[in-house]
């Protein structure tokens, strides 16, 4: 028996204790704490909000570009390997941004950044989670992103680094902090647990019965029975009107995310609001999201998922307009504890809901082609946000058509219904083994 399955503790909530560290570490220095960079850059080199802002869209574009591939590298080497590679292109690009002293080398470092980003726990992590767990799936997906909610926690810190050092030594402490956490984590990340002798869950495995006497083949001694699960190909999602309905929802909802955590400290600050406790409302309101990221995990195995996406994006929706119109601390406070459990959710219950519907089969090239679109809203609506500032002085409009625009996300999702396996599809799933009991 290996020492994997040897362990008291089912091993796969090592695997998801892997990926929170990994996850919290890389949001909150290179996700989150990017909002902290956004004025001192703009301060050195004198740059408009709008050419600064393209750092969040590219942010997205690199991910969005890179996500079909790396779900595609996760199904065929494994979770691990591709998390290793993350962590050190991520840790590479900070460390050799912090030289930067032009706006093209700037975008071609961070470049760097993003796409090591993509290589770590969005994809890798959730996919893991998804094969350690079926009956926990839920709740397993929920505590993977736990991470990046505690990686607000880092902002602050990121925010003394640079006001004490200067923006380019605190990128430098964040490149080789990257490395020193997140390699050994990485190393603990196991690909499924059927490698290691094991069920997910944590069950035990079943020895098959006997065949007849007159059985013309003998079965092995112990076998381990295919879950009751949809098998889906990744080109029979593709050919799925509920990918494309779900995609369609997500990207929505997605322009307020990716806008709203990308300009949040200058946004307060314009109300008089001082950069660090802008930050410490960042990391507020990424604590506020962790409620959502497990509290709706925890709901997600019991209760309609897509009930609670509608009500998730609804919410984020009232939060984002909240903010629009804050003129107060107290009202850009009520904003993150709406805001922060929402799109927390939304991480959650996006994944989970793409398991139950579409299965594990090829989870994560499946992940990465949604991601893949819906990421790419994420480069527009930092670069639309900059430009509304630069054209008419605030943010509030933008944030009114962003938060509408979350509203109108949900439409798409109350139209779904479940996608169906060809019967062609179902025989082929169907002779590969019996239904786990």
């Amino acid at each position: 028996m290996s020492r994997v399955a040897s362990g008291k503790v089912f091993y796969g909530w090592w695997v998801i204790l892997a990926c929170v560290g990994i996850g919290a570490y890389a949001s909150g220095m290179f996700f989150y704490g990017l909002t902290t960079l956004f004025n001192p850059i703009i301060e050195e080199f004198g740059w408009a909000a709008t050419a600064t802002a393209v750092m969040f869209s590219m942010r997205s574009m690199e991910g969005g570009f890179a996500s079909p591939a790396v779900g595609f590298l996760v199904d065929r080497f494994g979770c691990r390997g591709i998390t290793l590679i993350g962590v050190v292109l991520s840790g590479a690009g900070a460390v050799l941004l912090s030289f930067t002293n032009a706006l093209w080398n700037f975008y071609l470092l961070f470049a760097i950044v993003a796409i090591g980003l993509s290589f770590t726990v969005p994809i890798p992590g959730i996919a893991a989670a998804a094969r350690w767990f079926i009956r926990k799936r839920s709740r397993a997906i929920g505590l993977v992103v736990l991470g990046p909610g505690f990686g607000g926690l880092m902002v602050p810190v990121l925010s003394w680094l640079i006001g004490a050092y200067g923006w380019r030594t605190a990128l430098v402490v964040a490149g080789i902090g990257m490395w020193a956490i997140g390699i050994p984590l990485a190393m603990l990340i196991k690909d499924s647990p059927e490698q290691h002798g094991l069920l997910p869950d944590g069950d035990q495995p079943q020895p098959e019965t006997p065949c007849p006497k007159n059985a013309t083949t003998a079965p092995a001694a112990t076998q381990y029975a295919t879950t009751s699960e949809p098998a889906f190909t990744a080109g029979q999602v593709l050919r799925s009107r509920v990918f494309w309905l779900l995609s369609f929802g997500l990207a929505l909802q997605s322009l307020s995310t990716y806008a709203v955590l990308g300009f949040v400290v200058p946004a307060v600050m314009r109300i008089g609001i001082s950069p660090y406790v802008g930050a410490l409302m960042v990391m507020f309101t990424t604590l506020a999201s962790l409620v959502g990221r497990f509290g709706f995990g925890w709901l997600g195995d019991t209760y309609n998922k897509k009930a609670l996406l509608v009500f998730v994006f609804a919410l984020q929706g009232v939060g984002v307009l909240m903010l629009a119109f804050a003129g107060s601390l107290w009202q850009v406070a009520v904003f993150a504890l709406l805001f922060g459990p929402a799109y927390g959710a939304a991480v959650t219950l996006r994944a989970a809901f793409q398991a139950d519907y579409f299965g594990t089969r090829a989870f994560a090239s499946i992940q990465g082609m949604l991601m893949g679109l819906i990421t790419l809203s994420g480069v527009f609506s930092p670069i639309f946000t900059g430009w509304m500032y630069d054209t008419r002085g605030d943010y509030r409009l933008a944030f009114v058509i962003l938060g509408l625009l979350c509203f109108a996300g949900a439409a798409p999702i109350l139209v779904m219904k479940g996608p169906r396996m060809s019967e062609k599809a179902l025989a082929g799933h169907a002779a590969g083994g019996k239904a786990r009991g």
